[in-house]
């Protein structure tokens, strides 16, 4: 029901499932994911407390993990953005769902204004351990996140770089998808998890890498491949040439229903992409309007409003148990989630982008 959208039917049997259930950390977790689709976000909080706070013996620290990320995503549904960083914080490094918790605590503090806090965050995800990452929102919020502080400079390297990188991928995407039925798509999934080439781009396709729902078709599908083998064996029994039908159909509906998921995922990948694309030729042209304002500013005042740019260095230097060194590009896998920005804003009083 939650799949087919019917979120009122689905709530109502969620509610049904009785609290001495096995399964009732499930049923509110669920429940909480069925009002975050609703937009419900502060009555989605009680139901994914409550499914953490129970737990999954079966899964264990995964679980935790999954809750606390959703918990976090409904505080920021919410507009609690501060609420929200606290709990993207607390997902374990270790887990899969970690760099997702970075990039999305990375949103929260640009929601809050912390540019710093929002570029530090990327940062982790600008360094060769995500390389293979399919990430360019990531690589779009951090040119904003410079445009917001006036680092026209660079913001403007950062979009040159975006339309470089992502150009290709959205180029490639378009004319896959074009030639890609249902069964190529769930083949495509099934040569990633087999570390075979695909046509769809690879780092599209990551994202099922680490679902539950397609590898519970893969299985499903694999034991119907299995169990159509046994019924040819016994084919001339009019009940297994009925049953054979049967499994065969079940088969390619699971496959059909799975490979369209796939290539849908695929499509919505190539108009963001392409939207994004848009929107970072835009946002050079607004920095190329603030860039004209700021040197009009400086013509009358005879000054670039920009501050002492190595004031706060000398100040560390001088500092009683600190040292200083240049950063030349050194990344360390033990760093990650750990960078701090403390950069200034270079745009003048009156002048900040919104």
């Amino acid at each position: 029901n939650l799949t087919e959208g019917q979120y009122g039917l689905a709530t109502g049997i969620l509610m049904m499932v009785d609290k001495s259930s096995p399964v009732y950390p499930q049923a509110e977790a669920l429940r909480g994911i069925v009002l975050s689709q609703q937009e419900k976000y502060n009555e989605a909080l009680a139901p994914l407390l409550i499914a953490r706070q129970v737990g999954n013996p079966e899964e264990g620290a995964r679980w935790d993990n999954m809750l606390t990320l959703n918990v976090a995503r409904a505080n920021y549904g919410a507009g609690n953005y501060a609420g929200a960083i606290e709990h993207f914080e607390d997902v374990s490094r270790e887990s899969e769902f970690w760099p997702e918790s970075v990039f999305e605590r990375a949103w929260a503090h640009f929601r809050l204004d912390d540019m710093n806090g929002a570029l530090a965050q990327l940062h982790t995800l600008d360094t060769p351990y995500f390389e293979a990452w399919y990430l360019p929102e990531a690589d779009l919020l951090r040119t904003y996140s410079l445009f917001m502080m006036c680092k026209f400079p660079q913001a403007t390297k950062e979009i040159d770089a975006f339309a470089a990188r992502w150009s290709p991928t959205r180029d490639a995407l378009t004319s896959s998808i074009a030639g890609t039925s249902r069964q190529q798509a769930w083949d495509d999934v099934k040569a990633l998890d087999e570390g075979k080439a695909t046509k769809l781009p690879t780092e599209v396709l990551q994202r099922f890498a680490k679902e539950d729902r397609i590898h519970d078709a893969f299985a499903t599908v694999a034991k119907a491949d299995d169990e159509l083998g046994r019924l040819q064996a016994a084919s001339a029994s009019p009940f297994a040439a009925q049953a054979r039908d049967w499994l065969t159909q079940r088969r390619a509906e699971i496959i059909d229903i799975e490979g369209q998921r796939v290539l849908d995922s695929a499509e919505r990948a190539r108009a963001q992409l392409a939207d994004m694309l848009n929107n970072v030729d835009i946002t050079r042209l607004d920095m190329m309007q603030f860039e004209t304002q700021l040197y009009e500013r400086a013509a009358v005042t005879g000054t670039l409003e920009f501050g002492d740019p190595i004031g706060k260095l000398r100040k560390l230097r001088k500092q009683r148990g600190t040292r200083v060194w240049p950063y030349e590009g050194e990344i360390w896998a033990d760093e990650l989630g750990w960078y701090v920005y403390d950069a200034r804003p270079d745009c003048p009083e009156g002048l900040q982008a919104r």
